[in-house]
């Protein structure tokens, strides 16, 4: 329907549900719907259609409902066109009967449209909303190249155009899934409390496992961006859209129809709206704006957030579990200690507060040069309970047992992390090591490498530590630029030499 058509006239097909007798209405069209679209039934008959509804009542609101009622209800919404009306005339043998033949009922194609939207939006709270999977933008980047090389200026056979519309509908399918499922998965992520959505995830693991994730798809997509722009840039360059469009519009003749077939010019349109929206999103346009960069600074956003919060759950953990111990020794050694200038020192030590007061008194009395506090006599004070207190009380968050998943994700870190040591360590035991005699290292020695140039470069003597404690030294070999070769690619860089000063 189109915007000035609705506007010109109300749509009365979806009154039957916001009047009064909503109940009734939805619970025939309900039945309707699924004899259409589940069970394939025949229109229905009046008595049918009552029995289901009396039957499956389940809260009780058709207790005093009668046929009379429903036949009134039906005579309604066929009123409003949400109905059809077909005679019975399957028994019918003389022209008595056929002037009492009973009418079936069926939905409207309008009704069926409601009601599938409506079931849609009722399955939508329970499905599993959302990815961000790196394969859709290969695939996507596969049809646009596919669609690249088909030569569309010359005349197609019916097989063709057909092969050919089932290659326009996966590229606008793949495309609309990546666009609702990164918007889903994207929503979901901003709009959660990320604390409560870790309270039974070993955070380690998640945050290794979230971020390889976002981390692929951002990859893919930088990637296959690349290649989607050129491609449909050669297409629009070459005119092949309007050639591809009149393809599908033979094709769409080809089928019969049995509703009001639509003008070329207007199927036309709808294609080339199709064609738009994937344009818009991966060619840049007059102001060098494009959608796809959008989702790639979302997700880019959506990584830095999420990996703060994660970063700060994980520093309050470790927090309060170090602080923990140390006040329980500090409370220890202040227990045994008998010199209370040594307490002043340790706790000055541990909070960095060299006086920190330790008298505070809330009575008012009169100062007395001559007298000390000590000799003014002490204040009683009642110490409260701190479960009656007016602390400020923290959220209580349940402990939960981690996934049999994250446990064994965990483990694997531990591995990765105590292999990448072993290597890293044996590795600084080399002493000199010259960059451009090394052969093919994994990524993350040249991920240490990096890391300790950048390091000694920002001191004057070019002198640093690993972080195990091995000091050491880099200089420039010569001026010329080398490569190396790593498990992640080639880099190259200037020619370095590393010295570990180990014994």
């Amino acid at each position: 329907m189109k915007l000035e058509q609705r506007m010109l006239t109300p749509f009365v097909k979806a009154k039957y549900l916001s009047e009064p007798n909503y109940r009734r209405y939805t619970a025939i069209i309900h039945y309707l719907y699924q004899q259409h679209e589940y069970y394939y039934g025949p229109p229905s008959l009046p008595e049918d259609i009552y029995n289901a509804i009396v039957e499956n009542d389940s809260l009780q609101l058709f207790e005093d409902y009668t046929q009379k009622q429903m036949e009134e209800d039906l005579k309604q919404l066929e009123e409003w066109g949400n109905v059809i009306t077909h005679a019975d005339n399957a028994r019918v043998s003389k022209i008595q009967d056929y002037n009492k033949s009973r009418l079936r009922y069926q939905c409207a194609d309008e009704t069926i449209e409601i009601e599938r939207m409506l079931e849609r939006l009722d399955n939508s709270i329970r499905q599993i909303k959302g990815a961000l999977d790196s394969k859709m933008v290969s695939s996507l980047a596969s049809l646009i190249l596919e669609f690249q090389n088909k030569d569309l200026k010359a005349s197609l056979n019916k097989e063709e155009r057909t092969a050919f519309h089932e290659l326009w509908t996966d590229v606008i399918n793949r495309f609309k899934t990546l666009r609702e499922e990164a918007s889903d998965y994207l929503g979901i992520i901003q709009s959660r409390n990320i604390e409560e959505a870790m309270q039974n995830k070993d955070i380690s693991a998640f945050r290794e496992k979230f971020t390889n994730y976002l981390t692929d798809f951002i990859v893919a997509l930088q990637e296959n961006t690349i290649v989607i722009e050129y491609a449909l840039k050669d297409i629009q360059a070459r005119n092949v859209v309007e050639d591809a469009i009149k393809h599908l519009i033979l094709h769409q003749k080809e089928k019969p129809q049995l509703d009001e077939e639509l003008e070329d010019e207007e199927m036309a349109e709808i294609f080339r709206m199709q064609w738009v929206g994937i344009q818009k999103w991966f060619v840049p346009d007059a102001h060098g704006e494009r959608y796809v960069d959008y989702l790639l600074k979302q997700t880019n956003e959506t990584i830095s957030k999420f990996m703060k919060y994660l970063e700060q759950l994980t520093e309050r953990e470790q927090q309060m579990k170090s602080r923990k111990h140390d006040f329980l020794h500090l409370a220890k050694l202040f227990e045994e200690e008998e010199n209370f200038d040594h307490c002043l020192q340790m706790f000055g030590a541990v909070t960095n507060v060299e006086k920190p007061p330790h008298i505070f008194s809330e009575r008012e009395q009169e100062i007395y040069p001559d007298e000390t506090i000590l000799e003014q006599g002490v204040e009683e004070k009642n110490l409260e309970n701190a479960k009656t207190s007016g602390i400020r009380r923290k959220k209580q968050i349940a402990l939960m047992e981690p996934s049999e998943e994250d446990k064994q994700l965990l483990k694997a870190l531990k591995q990765k992390k105590a292999y990448e040591e072993e290597v890293l360590d044996a590795f600084t035991q080399r002493g000199r090591v010259e960059l451009a005699n090394l052969e093919e290292v994994e990524g993350f020695i040249l991920d240490a490498i990096l890391n300790w140039i950048s390091k000694a470069n920002a001191v004057k003597d070019r002198r640093e530590k690993t972080d195990n404690g091995v000091t050491y030294h880099i200089e420039k070999k010569t001026n010329q630029l080398i490569t190396i070769q790593s498990t992640e690619g080639v880099l190259t860089m200037d020619d370095y030499v590393i010295e570990f000063e180990v014994s």
